[in-house]
């Protein structure tokens, strides 16, 4: 229920999923996870194996490469450090695994939890397009835009390395 305070921006939590929608939802990730076109994540709890939430990677672009990381979280595992943490392993696998150069993070600007996910991930905020999305209500959202760029080969060694300047 926390998730539909971001209408515009997570349209499928706008309503209690049911165990048919569920099983469908976890075959077409199959699906998109071995056709390459998405990769939809299940987060669980190392010390309880409870579900914590969920990522993944969409919006694939094969030609950069590039994608899009989505990530939420439920409410008893919040503020615990845990999507952060989840959010740089899914980036990891994206560029070990996948090969991405670049990775976007869109989050609702009123959403300040999930701007801090990006942000202590190691995401820079790029620019804001205002007015981009619109809720059910009619009103209109502001998009942030957050990417994590790989730094080229090259530089790995050098004081450009983003690490080094942190």
């Amino acid at each position: 229920s926390d998730l539909r305070a971001w209408p515009a921006s997570l349209p499928w939590a706008m309503y209690e999923p049911s165990v048919t929608a569920s099983e469908e939802f976890c075959r077409r990730g199959q699906i998109e996870y071995l056709s390459r076109t998405g990769f939809p994540m299940l987060l669980f709890h190392k010390a309880d194996n409870c579900y914590v939430g969920g990522s993944g990677l969409h919006d694939i672009s094969w030609e950069v490469p590039s994608c899009e990381i989505g990530y939420w979280c439920r409410r008893r595992y919040q503020r615990q450090g845990l999507m952060t943490e989840a959010v740089r392993g899914v980036v990891a696998f994206a560029c070990a695994v996948l090969g991405m150069q670049r990775i976007v993070s869109l989050a609702d600007e009123q959403n300040i939890p999930s701007c801090l996910v990006a942000e202590r991930a190691g995401f820079d905020l790029e620019g804001t397009l205002r007015q981009e999305r619109k809720a059910p209500d009619g009103s209109l959202r502001n998009t942030r835009v957050y990417a994590w760029i790989r730094p080229p080969i090259n530089s790995l060694n050098h004081s450009t390395d983003r690490e080094a300047q942190r």
